[in-house]
This record gives structure tokens, C-alpha cells and sequence, in this order.
């Protein structure tokens, strides 16, 4: 008697357990791409994972060419990249532990060209209208506050986040530490003064409100829901809310992106390579480096607003220039002949107000002299005794 063929979902379980042990930290989103992939080979009438064929995982991805995202726009290279590498591992993982007896992924060529999607940026006025967007009077505006403040800060991924506990910060060094994160690896990472802050507060007036209905194991989490420890999808969502609150546009922005913003800012500030490599936890510098291209937009922006050969301070030489230039010279030469008939009138003026002034002058001091001439003094008369008068004084014989 022939045995049942085991389902789609038995060997999904498997892959799920497997990759779980690796230590990856986004199973949810392979698994939700190996489901979107058994969704299209059931179509197509295959029903487990030995009956998909090479057909089938090349129509797939034809499939995935033709979706338009909301924006209008077709998956860039590296997300179908990201989808088929998931696909890829899970009949890898099959073939390996011989489950199926040939691998459909062996002749899929990975190589998806197109343009790369532009890591998103916050620059430091959009952090801080961000940060400062969020109510802190809640306990959960308080919570999410802190969350973001600390993702920030230290550059830490979101399930790195959620699985902290409340031993795991220390605030007398304001270091954390990340236990298991991606790789399964722990890491030691510091935390800003601000950050150590409203981790405080947070621990002091917020936390306690959803300590009260906590299941098994979440006692110790940091961050609380009702529902008890804080799930990544949660943090997402106020994280969704907060910029539009800010009314700061999301372009390729997520929450990641505050994991991106922290490198890209310490390098701007000067920051070793090696020191962020540490902090993001990054096994190889090369996966640090893509950074510094995310500073040198920084860098060329700041070039073409300042560098007179970059910006609106010249321009390319041609026939439209020079007309103008030519239009802007025959204003200049008009303005200069009226200018100087300007200047000659006010001379002509000056001048001969000059002359009226030297006229009244004239005719002033002329008239001073006249008056002058007029004043006589009538000479003493004198009178005699003997009754005779005579003039110019005493009399002699």
C-alpha cells in the first residue's frame, strides 16, 4: 500500500523548526514567502514539494514581475531577490535531508537586475519631530517613546527590541545587552543618556500598567502590551503612526530605517567603521560599508549647495546666456548715459547756485560800505562870550 504524500504544510513546519535553530530573526517573513510560492505551484496543480517543477518556480517569478506594489511601482530587484532566496533555501533544506530527490531551485538563476531601492534616511530634524511627536502622558506613549529612543540610539533591529528584559539594560554603565540576536549571537551595546532616561521613566509610571495580565514568560520582558510581552508588529504600527503624526513622509522608510540612520549618523559625525560594526553587530565589515555610501549622499549634497561649479552660482555657457548677458550690458551702458546726464544737471545746479550766492554777497558788502559812507559827525560848536559863535573849538586871537 502506497504511503499519503505529505503536504505542503508538514515540510513547512520542518523548514520553520530548522531555520528557528539557526537563530533567524524575521521567520515569519520567510515562512509568509514560501506560502505566497505554495499558493501559486497549488495552482498550477502541484500539491507538495516533490511535485513542483522548474516551470513552476520560473512562473513564479514571472508572477512576481508583474505585481504593482500600492505606489504603482514593480518589486525592485533586491525584494524578488529576497522572496526567491527564501524559496531557494526551503528546497535546499529539502534536497539536503533528502525529502525530495531533485532540487526544481538547482537551475534558477538568482541574478535579478534593476535598480536598487534607496535605503531609507532620517535626517536629525526628522528624528527629532518624530521623537517629539509622541504623547509621553500615556503609559503607552511613554513605552513607545523609550523604543524609539533606544532604537535609535543603539541601532537596534526590532525583534532585538521586543526580546529584551528588564535585566538586560544596565543603567550604571548604560550598556544592553542583546541576547541571541542575529546569528544567534549576543553583543554588547551602549545606550545614550537620553535613551537610559526615558527607560527610566518608562520603568517607573508605565510599565507596571500592563504587568497585569502577563502570561508565562513575559514576566522579565521590558516592554509590555495587555497582552504581555511586546510583539515586533505592534512596534511597528506605532512606529507607522508616529510619522505620519510628525507629518514626515514615509518613502522606503521603516522602522529599520532607524537602525540605518543610527550608522549612517555616527559615521557623519566621525565615528570608526569598526566601532559601528560592532554596534549593528555585523559579522562582516563589508555589510558596514554600504553605509559610508549612505553618508557620501550626505557629502554630496552638501557639494553641490556650496561648490560654485555645483550650484545655481554658474551655469553652462550658451547662446540663451549670452543673449541675456548682451540684454543685461545694454541696460547697464542706458543707465550709466542717464546717470551721468544726472550728474551733469545736479553740477549745472550746484553751480549756479554758487554764483547767485557770490551775487548776494556782493551786493550785501556793497551795501554795508553805503550805509557806512552816510554817518557824518556834525563838528562842536562853540559859543563865545562876546555872543559871536564860532566853529572848531575855542577861539584864539
Amino acid at each position: 500500500m502506497r504511503r499519503p504524500v505529505k503536504s505542503f504544510e508538514y515540510f513547512i513546519l520542518l523548514f520553520e523548526e530548522y531555520i528557528r535553530g539557526l537563530g533567524s530573526g524575521n521567520t515569519g517573513y520567510q515562512v509568509s514567502c514560501l506560502r505566497r510560492f505554495v499558493g501559486h505551484a497549488r495552482a498550477r496543480g502541484s500539491h507538495a514539494p516533490a511535485d513542483v517543477t522548474r516551470d513552476d518556480i520560473v512562473t513564479f517569478i514571472e508572477s512576481l514581475r508583474a505585481v504593482r506594489l500600492p505606489s504603482g511601482r514593480p518589486y525592485q530587484a533586491a525584494s524578488l531577490r529576497n522572496i526567491m532566496y527564501h524559496v531557494k533555501s526551503f528546497f535546499s533544506f529539502l534536497y539536503r535531508n533528502e525529502y525530495i530527490l531533485t532540487n526544481p531551485m538547482e537551475s534558477i538563476s538568482m541574478t535579478f537586475k534593476g535598480p536598487a531601492a534607496a535605503r531609507g534616511i532620517f535626517t536629525n530634524e526628522e528624528m527629532n519631530a518624530v521623537l517629539d511627536s509622541i504623547e509621553i502622558t500615556t503609559p503607552a506613549g511613554m513605552r513607545n517613546r523609550a523604543i524609539l529612543e533606544l532604537a535609535y540610539s543603539s541601532g537596534l533591529r526590532v525583534g532585538e527590541i521586543a526580546a529584551l528584559d528588564i535585566d538586560d539594560i544596565d543603567f550604571e554603565s548604560r550598556i544592553t545587552l542583546v541576547r541571541e540576536g542575529k546569528g544567534k549571537k549576543d553583543r554588547m551595546v551602549p545606550i545614550s543618556e537620553i535613551s537610559a532616561h526615558f527607560l527610566r521613566k518608562y520603568l517607573e509610571s508605565a510599565r507596571h500598567v500592563f504587568a497585569n495580565n502577563l502570561y508565562y514568560g513575559s514576566e522579565k520582558a521590558l516592554f509590555l502590551t495587555g497582552n504581555g510581552r511586546i510583539r515586533p508588529i505592534t512596534i511597528r504600527e506605532f512606529f507607522d503612526r508616529a510619522l505620519a503624526d510628525a507629518g514626515v513622509e514615509k518613502k522606503n522608510r521603516t522602522f529599520h530605517s532607524l537602525r540605518h540612520t543610527c550608522a549612517t549618523h555616527l559615521l557623519e559625525a566621525g565615528a570608526d567603521l569598526r566601532y559601528v560594526q560592532e554596534l549593528l553587530g555585523h559579522e562582516s565589515i563589508e555589510t558596514t560599508t554600504r553605509y559610508t555610501r549612505l553618508m557620501l549622499g550626505s557629502v554630496k549634497k552638501a557639494y553641490r549647495s556650496a561648490h560654485p561649479r555645483e550650484n545655481a552660482y554658474w551655469e553652462e555657457v550658451d547662446e540663451i546666456y549670452r543673449a541675456g548677458l548682451a540684454q543685461m550690458e545694454e541696460q547697464l551702458k542706458k543707465r550709466s548715459v542717464r546717470n551721468s546726464h544726472y550728474h551733469e544737471r545736479n553740477r549745472k545746479k550746484k553751480e549756479s547756485a554758487q554764483r547767485q550766492s557770490g551775487i548776494d554777497a556782493d551786493k550785501t558788502e556793497a551795501a554795508g560800505e553805503t550805509d557806512e559812507a552816510d554817518v557824518s559827525i556834525e563838528p562842536e560848536r562853540v559859543v563865545r562870550v562876546d555872543g559871536a559863535d564860532e566853529e572848531g573849538g575855542a577861539g584864539g586871537e
